[in-house]
């Protein structure tokens, strides 16, 4: 499987990430609260149901507990749900 493209989370921006002009949002405790962060869980519980029982990528059942986004959207055609070992083989910066 081909590694995936991320596009840079800087609206309107073409780059893919790392960006050379914005490089790659790091966690800070400040993205763990306000807006963007309950509409990412709001969306997180709401898929976890249907399409959290296992990952997206290899099939293992009962380990997709990281939910990964292709896109910096919080919708769910830009997100999948992997387990830690394809979430790593596909984000370089996966924690």
């Amino acid at each position: 499987m081909t590694k995936r493209a991320h596009v840079c989370s800087e609206p309107g921006c073409p780059n893919l990430t790392p960006c050379p002009i914005h490089g790659r949002k790091q966690w800070t405790p400040e993205r763990s609260s306000g807006p963007a962060h309950a509409e990412h869980m709001a969306l997180r519980r709401a898929l976890l149901p249907t399409r959290g029982q296992g990952c997206e990528r290899c099939g293992a059942r009962g380990v997709a507990t990281t939910m990964h986004h292709i896109r910096p959207e919080n919708v769910p055609s830009a997100v999948l749900f992997l387990c830690g070992d394809c979430h790593r083989e596909v984000d370089v910066h996966a924690r």
